[in-house]
């Protein structure tokens, strides 16, 4: 039995993470015929995983062991055996955010993840585990946000924040992108 390690809510509601928190062992799940076993090499910490530690949105895993972190990128350490668009050492980023980490508590604070194949995404030799870590959840919040606000032409955007993850991305998309 291979033992890896996760980061646990033991406290909810968790009004100081720090304090809610605790590094436990955890073993290695073994993926079954349609999923595949992905080793976490970086998980980003983003607001959505603070407020759901402060408001105890995973309390109902509380006896297995709420595991958080909403996103991340790691390479897949093992294959089911039905699995036939992935393969061993392939580097991913897994979809984790709604069907593991709010439906079961399995977020990406942890060394290893179980995920159907389904939900990985190739991640281009290119681009940088920093980068693909925070891949989902910012680029997306932001492009939604942009779709919302529909900004017409020769009209400005007033941001704060402009140098947290989410103003980067919403910097670099109005110098690139012709919305």
């Amino acid at each position: 039995m291979t033992i890896g390690r996760a980061i646990v809510q033991t406290v909810f509601p968790g009004s100081n993470p720090a304090e809610s928190l605790s590094l436990v062992s955890k073993e290695k799940p073994r993926p079954s015929p349609r999923n595949v076993l992905v080793r976490m090499i970086a998980s980003a910490v983003n607001p959505i995983d603070l407020i759901y530690i402060r408001d105890g949105s995973l309390r109902r895993f509380e006896n297995k062991g709420a595991v958080h972190g909403s996103e991340g990128v790691g390479v897949i350490a093992e294959i089911g055996e039905a699995v036939t668009s992935c393969r061993v050492g392939e580097r991913v980023i897994p979809l984790l955010f709604w069907k593991y980490y709010c439906d079961r508590g399995e977020g990406g604070w942890q060394d290893y993840v179980e995920v159907a194949e389904e939900d990985v995404v190739p991640v281009p030799d290119t681009m940088s585990d920093a980068v693909a870590a925070q891949f989902v959840i910012n680029p997306w919040t932001m492009y939604g946000m942009l779709l919302d606000l529909q900004i017409p032409k020769g009209k400005y955007l007033l941001q704060t924040a402009a140098g947290s993850v989410l103003g980067r991305h919403c910097n670099e998309s109005q110098r690139n992108y012709k919305w």
